[in-house]
């Protein structure tokens, strides 16, 4: 195949991947670039060679870089998440026995929350919430 095919196949992967968010797409276009660019040197080989140098560019790009590029998006994400709520302290809009399910006010926002603490909490009394289980707000005092 043509260098030029090569290189358009992958910025059209690399394009595709702005549309997905599972971060495969990438890596596959990369993997056609370096092939486009080896055939663009002469040293591509027949077709044949140039599909199995893709395929081994892609799988190695995926295997090697896709877990790092996860993990350094969730730690930068995690370390400067202004959004959490886990931490804030939220006012009870009833009491919440200890490991039950009750109501908290939070940022001006009513939240389900429930007590993971060891004592009970009284209406309007201050807890602080120390995780988030889907909607509900895992509170204690």
């Amino acid at each position: 195949m043509e260098y030029w095919i090569w290189i358009i196949l992958g910025l059209s992967l690399l394009g595709a991947e702005t549309l997905t968010s599972g971060y495969f797409l990438m890596f596959f276009g990369a993997g056609a670039i370096l092939v486009g660019l080896l055939v663009l040197l002469g040293i591509g080989g027949p077709a044949w060679a140039q599909w199995a140098l893709f395929s081994i560019f892609s799988v190695a790009l995926v295997i090697t870089m896709r877990k790092r590029l996860l993990g350094s998006q969730a730690g930068f994400r995690g370390a400067g998440d202004t959004d959490s709520p886990v931490g804030k302290t939220a006012v009870c809009a009833d009491s919440i026995p200890v490991g039950a399910d009750g109501n908290v006010e939070l940022r001006g926002a009513n939240w389900q929350a429930k007590n993971v603490g060891s004592v009970a909490l009284s209406a309007q009394e201050k807890c602080t919430v120390v995780d988030v289980d889907g909607l509900m707000l895992l509170v204690k005092k």
